[in-house]
């Protein structure tokens, strides 16, 4: 009886200690979160996916296929305007598309698609996966690419922290 006793204690501690680690990694993407709307957690984001127009992922590029409610986690890029990103990689980034449910800018998770310098600086074009949502890139409606700084994370890259 002691032996069931010192095994139900155990088990109940194990699962007391498991809700107070989940308690304080919610706490602090409570406290992280920035009025960009991106919470970043030891170099890390955690988004919800809020439209379908990833989903399907690119027949060219690895990665992608996120549906609407999925959750997702990249590397921070704290809207560095002196980072670089290539073609293929999926970013999410502060942008206004036209057609979608929210109004001003918002966090958009696309690929990029071109990489061009313009005025000096390098800018980026992007597209979501899905053909039918989004049949051309998202910047020939807007007629501006994006430049760094306005990227907040990256979620795909073939050269992700250095390493193939």
């Amino acid at each position: 009886m002691k032996v069931l006793k010192s095994i139900l204690n155990t088990v109940i501690n194990i699962l007391i200690v498991a809700v107070l680690i989940i308690s304080i990694v919610v706490a602090a993407l409570a406290l992280t979160s920035k009025s960009s709307g991106i919470s970043t957690i030891f170099g890390h984001t955690i988004q919800v996916i809020v439209s379908d127009s990833m989903a399907g992922g690119s027949d060219e590029f690895e990665g992608g296929d996120f549906a609407r409610g999925d959750v997702i986690i990249g590397k921070a890029t704290e809207f560095d305007a002196y980072a670089t990103y290539e073609v293929g990689d999926i970013v999410t980034y502060l942008g206004e598309l036209e057609g979608y449910e929210a109004q001003g800018e918002q966090l958009i998770c696309h690929r990029i698609v071109a990489v061009e310098e313009k005025d000096g600086q390098v800018v980026y074009q992007t597209q979501g996966d899905n053909e039918e949502l989004c049949p051309v890139p998202d910047q020939s409606e807007i007629s501006e690419y994006i430049p760094a700084y306005k990227i907040g994370s990256v979620f795909h890259t073939d050269d992700f922290d250095g390493k193939k």
